[in-house]
């Protein structure tokens, strides 16, 4: 099993090369930050794109069709209010329009703490993802 720090590298290294990322924050229906969200500005910083920060909104739902058309390279699972180890990667797997996408084709799928990244603060740098 890899170490936080090993998942935390990986991630990183998917992420600096402008790689499209999901950040979903609720699972159904399903939830994602737009570009009022400084979730947006954070996976920019990092050299990757939010999916969805075309929509001027904080957050919107999406479909399965959007989400077949964005072709995401990676999922990041921060669901509101839900403990890391409550989120369930399950869930994401059995949505059958996704199964073809880049993020579960080469199983990017990745936990991070609602607390990181939906309240913006100077804990932010100890974030480590726990891919799944």
């Amino acid at each position: 099993m890899m170490t936080m720090r090993a998942q935390a590298a990986d991630a990183a290294g998917l992420f600096a090369s402008r790689q499209s990322i999901l950040v979903e924050w609720w699972p159904k229906p399903v939830i994602v930050p737009g570009r009022r969200s400084w979730v947006s500005d954070m996976i920019a910083a990092i050299g990757a794109t939010n999916s969805w920060s075309d929509r001027d909104c904080k957050s919107t739902p999406i479909t399965d069709d959007e989400v077949t058309s964005a072709a995401p390279d990676a999922v990041v699972l921060s669901w509101c209010g839900i403990e890391p180890d409550k989120v369930r990667p399950d869930i994401v797997r059995r949505r059958g329009a996704w199964h073809h996408g880049p993020s579960l084709v080469n199983e990017q799928i990745y936990r991070i703490p609602e607390a990181w990244m939906g309240r913006l603060g100077p804990r932010l740098i100890e974030c480590e993802p726990s891919a799944i």
